[in-house]
């Protein structure tokens, strides 16, 4: 068949292939393997498009095979969009959408005899729908206007939507070579590829197959990278499901599956536009080859050619990136939709697995140094298990008393070794020490004394200490340490709360004092003394990695709890398979570290995204902004979930205002209200007035929620779930099949 207008292309016995004369002399493209995609590489607006291949780029007339100018380009050469009217947006006003394109195009027709607007109907060839809208409005405030006159002649669903249009028929490319020299061409399409057996770069990025550039019907410069569906899909996994982040071949290959078939189900989606499918995440977000990843790679191979089919038609394969627990009917989300197979589930092991995904460590119950020293816990803690200090010293009463000296020499001793530092002399002092002792000390370790000779002024020093700035210190102010302790304190080495005071310089200085200077001098100036691992399992004393190491616990365990606001010592730690850990050993190879390094999300299959749960607040009256660009309500005064799906997710809300009420469903409450998921609650904080100030919306989840859970098919393969099992659990009563097998399903969508 002949593909957009006069390409030359033909697909026989599903192979592309370049219709070019036999007597002519040309180049004609490699033939591109079947089953092929034809990929729509960014927005269509730009007019300038970067191309090079190593070894060199071959530019050539679609149509005949032959070079309308040289055989042969070296280095970046510019394709230039010359001559074509500018692309611009318009606001339309949605009406509705149907599955019946005799009634979407009668209620077209219907409305642009009472509007006076035009009016089309829009097939949408994904989710098998006729869209109608209505207007071609250059303001948002207009089309608003014209949604708000449709809603009151019964449309209650009508909303504005925004579509960029080009126009002019009359443009022309032109080739510009690395040397600037240029040829302005009569022809609107060419095809570049690399003359040897490389990829084309095209703008910073590079590609496999050939890559078509032609002017379309709107005007638009566009940019066609066609190529072989598994490669295509190599492109795509690795984008979708980072292997760098969620390294399970078995959640690779449930998202390679899935992405196939989407592929294949939404080949010609775009036809009016010259290619199947766009490279965004509007359809699926394709990188080319830098974006792919051997493990990704194996993933697609392992799964060549399998897809997922419904009562023998391939199925509607959607995924979301965190569902927070469970998926969703997608009827509640996209009300046009109903497929069977796409039904809300739990992402959640059952009851008698979940033994096997959360385990406890328990560590050292004497906590008392959490409320001495609350912000540099952990950092005394690395000091106890570098050797510097002692273990037993680490309790209520070690760290109340006064620091003898003898122990304050001991701890530089071992902790200089750590710094990359020589020891001090050991002196001869009784007594306590001074906290202008201790500066001095810290200062001599370091060898800051030219740093604190030049780069920090006496003056400073003073405001620092609480003197008066215009008078010179004190003499034994400058002998006690006074320089050094105020240079420390602006360096936040020691707390601003140990210079409160007169005559600081001389308070003798406790043990939690001297632990929170040596914590903040080692985090900063000391190697993390740690090593990250995966957990896999813990019992019977030892923790078992996903790195296959099994380590051993030491009896006298500190662990780490993490919160937003940074690690906390607990005597009891949840941990969860795969959960990424800090820890470290002491000279017997036993764990006497352990910190987690995220809070405890959930024991759902999907408690690895960032976004499983989260909370954003916006004022009423920025969100009776947002809303009012699509709905007409007047001012804003409250909202209400009128109806939840089986997840919990907002089916149907309402937007009370202070000229009526409009109705939100589905997908269009996420977007209209601009959050992460519909997975929400919503909570209040009214003003003196009493009408709503704020609206807080706690939620889970990141995307849809409709269909494979990508997040949740990770934590199905950590627990042993092969690809298979996984796709089974989020499609219900599906068939996995081959295309080899079924070659019906690629010949059905040959026609776009």
């Amino acid at each position: 068949m002949v593909r957009g207008r006069a390409t030359g292309w033909l697909q026989a016995a599903g192979v592309l292939l370049l219709a070019v004369s036999q007597s002519m002399a040309g180049f004609p493209p490699p033939a591109v393997a079947a089953p092929a995609m034809r990929i729509g590489l960014g927005s269509g607006e730009d007019r300038l498009v970067v191309l090079e291949a190593a070894g060199g780029l071959r530019l050539v007339d679609a149509a005949t095979g032959n070079a309308p100018w040289k055989d042969l380009f070296q280095g970046p050469t510019r394709v230039v969009l010359l001559g074509a009217g500018e692309v611009r947006t318009i606001f339309r006003v949605q009406v509705g959408t149907f599955t019946s394109e005799e009634v979407a195009e009668t209620l077209a027709a219907r409305l642009g005899r009472e509007l006076h607007e035009q009016t089309d109907v829009h097939h949408d060839s994904q989710r098998r729908l006729y869209r109608v809208r209505v207007g071609t409005l250059d303001q948002r405030t207009a089309a608003a206007a014209l949604a708000s006159r449709l809603v009151a002649m019964g449309y209650a669903d009508a909303w504005v939507a925004r579509e960029t249009v080009g126009y002019s028929d009359d443009g022309r490319l032109r080739i510009v070579d690395q040397n600037y020299l240029e040829q302005t061409l009569e022809l609107r399409r060419l095809v570049a590829f690399p003359a040897g057996r490389g990829l084309v770069k095209v703008n910073q990025r590079h590609y496999r197959g050939i890559i078509e550039i032609f002017i379309d019907d709107g005007g638009r410069l566009r940019v066609v990278n066609v190529v072989n569906l598994e490669d295509y899909l190599k492109g795509v996994v690795p984008d979708e499901m980072g292997p760098g982040v969620y390294p399970e071949p078995e959640a690779l290959m449930a998202q390679a599956v899935a992405a196939r078939t989407y592929a294949v189900r939404n080949r010609g989606q775009y036809a009016d536009n010259g290619f199947d499918i766009c490279d965004s995440p509007r359809c699926q977000v394709y990188g080319g080859a830098d974006s792919e990843h051997s493990m990704s790679d194996q993933a697609v191979a392992g799964t060549r050619g399998m897809v997922v089919t419904s009562e023998g038609e391939l199925a509607n394969t959607l995924f979301t990136s965190t569902c927070g627990g469970h998926t969703e009917d997608v009827e509640n989300v996209f009300p046009e939709d109903s497929e069977p197979y796409l039904k809300g589930v739990v992402c959640t092991p059952e009851r008698d697995e979940r033994r096997q995904v959360v385990s406890y460590l328990d560590g050292r119950h004497d906590l008392a140094y959490l409320s001495r020293a609350p912000d540099l816990a952990r950092g005394i803690a690395r000091l106890v298990v570098q050797g510097v200090v002692e273990s037993a010293f680490i309790t209520s009463e070690g760290m109340d008393q006064a620091l003898g000296a003898e122990r304050w020499q001991d701890w530089l001793q071992r902790l200089a070794p750590h710094l990359g530092r020589e020891p001090l002399p050991r002196k001869d002092l009784s007594g306590g020490v001074r906290r202008g002792r201790m500066a001095r000390d810290l200062v001599d370790l370091m060898g800051w004394q030219e740093r604190l000779e030049r780069l920090f002024q006496m003056a400073d020093a003073a405001v620092v200490l609480g003197l008066a700035p215009g008078d010179p210190l004190p003499r034994k102010v400058r002998e006690g340490g006074g320089p050094q302790l105020a240079l420390l304190t602006r360096d936040s080495l020691i707390p601003f709360t140990m210079v409160v005071g007169p005559a600081v310089w001389s308070d003798e200085v406790r043990a939690v004092e001297a632990l929170t200077v040596l914590a903040r001098l080692a985090e900063r100036y000391v190697d993390e003394p740690v090593t990250r691992l995966r957990v896999a399992t813990t019992s019977g004393g030892k923790l078992e990695s996903e790195e296959g190491e099994s380590l051993e616990l030491a009896e006298d365990l500190f662990l780490f709890g993490a919160t937003e606001r940074g690690p906390v010592p607990v005597g009891r730690l949840a941990l969860t398979r795969h959960e990424p850990v800090l820890v470290h050993l002491n000279s017997a190879g036993r764990i006497d570290y352990l910190e987690a390094t995220r809070p405890f999300r959930s024991l759902s299959d999907d408690r690895f995204s960032t976004r499983h749960h989260w909370e954003t607040s916006i004022s009423r009256k920025d969100l009776s902004r947002k809303l009012g660009r699509g709905l007409d309500f007047g001012d804003l005064l409250d909202l209400e979930v009128v109806r939840r799906g089986v997840s919990g997710r907002v089916a149907e809300m309402k937007v009370m205002g202070s000229k009526g009420t409009a109705t939100l469903r589905g997908f269009d409450i996420r977007v209209a209200l601009g959050l992460m998921e519909t997975l929400f609650t919503v909570d209040r904080q009214h003003g003196p007035d009493g009408r709503v100030r704020t609206f807080t919306f706690a939620g889970k989840g990141w995307g849809h929620g409709v269909g494979l859970c990508q997040v949740g098919a990770f934590g199905m393969a950590v627990r042993g779930l092969n690809h298979r099992e996984i796709l089974h659990h989020y499609y219900t009563g599906v068939d996995l099949v081959l295309l080899a097998e079924h070659p019906e399903l690629l010949a059905a969508k040959a026609e776009p």
